[in-house]
């Protein structure tokens, strides 16, 4: 049978590779908000929609146009990509709401805020895993933190290798990750006989039905939440004071858009700590789900609202 699994790596890039990745980002977010411009335009006066051949054509002229020249620095495929994505969410807008498909109409990318870009097709040597690095059109090499090789461990230690269908580079918290999506061509594993029902709770996080418990790390994750909540009144007080000293003349005034240095650094402390407490949970989550699958054949879990139960 076949299967798709993901591969995340971090990025070692110095300040070059750094630019030329928020560059790239940068376009892809531009081609994707000015493409839901137009589309907006034309559904607010009824108009036809354009297809994503049309828009594909209206990327071709915008990169001959000198105000838009710049999207020729850039990789045609993430650009490519952005149109893709911007007409698979129009679709999915048009979806009946009773479809679990059915999404809201899409929005405009803010900046910062999930960057990043994907690469369908490449050639194979593109990717050099033995040594930790991959080569990206109109940047060059790249090496990547290797954790561990790209493939697929079977129940009896065997590493299946597969096929890379799809390279992902996106930024997290200042850092630049590349994820390859593999597939890979696995004998099916066989049925365990076992069943189990899980009950998710408040005290423990997961109890099955044959009396085991699967706790979070809670202790950890308040720790780092108080750190967040004394950056988090730093922030304020740094907000507070320039504007008092904005009042007095002796600083600039307070700007959101263009922060200070050490608001900025404040800032980047909050997200980095909440990566953390982000981190901290998807590694719970996947190694339990990952213990369950390896010892039952069938896990039952009911239907439960989490925030309903803890709102009292």
């Amino acid at each position: 049978m076949k299967i798709t699994c993901a591969f995340q790596y971090e990025l070692y890039v110095d300040e070059t590779r750094r630019a030329a990745l928020s560059r790239n980002a940068g376009c892809r977010r531009f081609v994707f908000n000015k493409a839901l411009g137009i589309q907006n335009e034309r559904k607010s006066k009824g108009e036809k929609l354009l297809t994503y051949k049309e828009l594909a054509h209206e990327l071709v002229l915008w990169k001959k146009q000198p105000e838009t020249a710049f999207l020729r620095e850039a990789m045609a495929q993430p650009l490519q990509q952005a149109l893709l994505d911007l007409d698979r969410a129009i679709s999915d807008s048009f979806r009946p709401k009773s479809d679990p498909a059915h999404k809201g109409w899409p929005k405009f990318k803010a900046k910062d805020i999930g960057d990043g870009f994907r690469v369908p097709q490449f050639a194979p040597e593109h990717i050099d895993n033995a040594n930790g690095r991959v080569k990206l059109p109109k940047i060059g090499w790249i090496r990547y933190r290797r954790t561990r090789a790209i493939a697929f461990e079977c129940a009896n230690g065997t590493l299946v290798p597969g096929v890379v269908k799809q390279i992902h580079v996106k930024k997290d918290c200042g850092r630049w990750f590349v994820i390859f999506t593999v597939e890979f061509e696995v004998q099916a594993p066989d049925m365990k006989a076992l069943d189990v029902g899980i009950d998710v709770g408040v005290v423990h996080a997961v109890a099955t039905s044959d009396g085991r418990f699967y706790d979070l790390d809670t202790e950890k994750i308040r720790s780092i939440e108080k750190r967040i909540a004394g950056l988090k009144r730093k922030l304020s007080l740094n907000q507070e004071s320039r504007k008092k000293l904005a009042k007095l003349g002796l600083a600039e005034p307070f700007d959101k858009k263009q922060p200070s240095r050490k608001r900025r650094q404040l800032k980047e402390r909050i997200q980095n700590l909440y990566r953390k407490i982000r981190c901290i949970r998807q590694d719970f989550h996947r190694k339990t789900a990952h213990a369950l699958a390896q010892e039952y054949g069938c896990v039952y879990v009911e239907d439960l609202k989490v925030k309903n139960m803890t709102a009292s």
